[in-house]
């Protein structure tokens, strides 16, 4: 759960809304219609993109 990092309030809001969009096949089409992402690609490139949201609210918690 991303509240349980400990970041500020609004660092730990902000994260979850981008998290939760993140999560959705709407992410994904869009990487790959208006990017042109293989779609093979995608989910590794949202796994990095969780990683660094997390890394930065672990950061924000400290």
């Amino acid at each position: 759960m991303v509240a349980a990092i400990g970041a500020p309030t609004r660092e730990t809001e902000d994260a979850t809304a981008m998290l939760l969009g993140l999560s959705g096949l709407d992410a994904s089409w869009r990487m790959h219609d208006l990017y042109g992402l293989p779609l093979e690609r995608v989910p590794d490139v949202i796994a990095h993109t969780v990683r660094l949201i997390v890394e930065d609210l672990q950061a924000r918690a400290r």
